[in-house]
Parts: C-alpha cells; sequence; structure tokens
C-alpha cells in the first residue's frame, strides 16, 4: 500500500512544479484545538508571519467539518491544525484539501521568537526556501507539503532563509537571515524564529477528517 501511496504523491508532485511559474494565489488556513492555551496562540502569531497569504480561523467550540467549510468558501487549498493534548501542544496535522493528502507530525519541541537570544528582524522580502537531506521518497513527498506553504520565488536583497533540515523522521525549521561584515568577505547568520522540530508520525491519502481532533 505505501508503495502505491508513494507513486500517487509523485503525480501530485509533478503537477505541483510544472505549475510553480503560475501566478501564486495560494491560501492556507490555520486552526488549533479547542480553547488552546497562550502558548500555541504565541506560535500560530510566528507562524503567521511567515506563511504568506495564511489566515486563522478561531476553533472555539466548532466542529472540525464547520471550519472545513470555512476554508473551502475562502478558497483555501492547505490548512494546518495544531493539536493540543492535557493543554500541551504536541501534534500538527498539514492537510491539502485539493488532492486529500494528510501529513500528521509530532511537535517535539518550539521556541517562540519572542524567547530567542538575539533575535533578527523580519523584513517584507519573500525568503529562499531551502531543503537539506531531502533526497528521499518520503523527503521529496515531504518537501512538496512544506514547499506549498512558500512562495518559492525569494527576493535575495533580503537576506532571509527558511531551512527545513530532515534528519531520519525529524525535520528541523530555521528562519534566519544572513549578515556581511563591512568588508563583505564575512558572513554570519542570525535567527528570526521561529524554532520548529517535527517528527514525522504518517501520511496518509484520503483519510476521513474526523481522525483530526
Amino acid at each position: 500500500f505505501f508503495e502505491v501511496a508513494l507513486e500517487i504523491f509523485a503525480y501530485f508532485i509533478q503537477k505541483y512544479f510544472l505549475n510553480m511559474n503560475k501566478k501564486w494565489n495560494r491560501i492556507t488556513g490555520i486552526t488549533t484545538s479547542i480553547k488552546p492555551n497562550k502558548k500555541t496562540l504565541y506560535l500560530i502569531q510566528d507562524i503567521l508571519n511567515i506563511i504568506p497569504n495564511s489566515i486563522f480561523f478561531k476553533r472555539k467550540n466548532y466542529k472540525f467539518r464547520k471550519i472545513l467549510l470555512f476554508f473551502k468558501k475562502k478558497g483555501v487549498k492547505n490548512f494546518l491544525v495544531f493539536v493540543e493534548k492535557k493543554k500541551i501542544l504536541c501534534e500538527l496535522w498539514q492537510v491539502n484539501i485539493e488532492n486529500k493528502l494528510f501529513v500528521h507530525f509530532k511537535i517535539k519541541s518550539a521556541i517562540l521568537k519572542r524567547n530567542l537570544e538575539s533575535k533578527g528582524l523580519k523584513t517584507n522580502h519573500i525568503p529562499e526556501i531551502m531543503f537539506h537531506n531531502f533526497e528521499s521518497k518520503v523527503g521529496h513527498i515531504l518537501s512538496f507539503f512544506l514547499l506549498n506553504l512558500f512562495r518559492n520565488v525569494p527576493h535575495f536583497t533580503g537576506r532571509q532563509i527558511i531551512s527545513f533540515y530532515l534528519i531520519k523522521n525529524q525535520i528541523f525549521i530555521r528562519y534566519y537571515r544572513y549578515l556581511f561584515s563591512s568588508s563583505g568577505k564575512d558572513v554570519r547568520v542570525q535567527e528570526i524564529g521561529p524554532r520548529i522540530n517535527l517528527e514525522l508520525l504518517k501520511i496518509y491519502n484520503n483519510i476521513s477528517y474526523g481522525r483530526i481532533s
């Protein structure tokens, strides 16, 4: 089954990259579990500042299907669900509505931008998106999902990079800007934040939305 799923995903990956140069107008929806804690909301604020055209839907006591209908009416093609258990942020779902593809992550750690020392300032420039060690089949699938969240036409003058590093099933996400010395010979990086570590739990093809909390 998994090999068949990989072939299906490979088709959508090819379809995505063939359409990369077309007008970029994707919208990403973001929501949470019911009654999320403050740290989760602070992290989502950081995420909204990173992902272009992203909108937050306050969960309140709405059933998940009602949120899904809202996203569809807004033209959302991808959405993220931050899941808490016992008031602790622990899981993340990324859903591609158009192709009914799902990725389920465990959130290993998340450090808010406000909690980083010597953090850099984000500008309105579109950052470069860099993937490290995503050469495997699963890596290609994950890069497809992640790249769907961003506009991959970077403004190099902004000197900003969002980096995804895959080690086994863990993804380390960092947001940097690089700084040149006055001589222009030396360069260093300054973290903008947030800093997020994810662990891949499973990739699904067309499961019930009821699986998502």
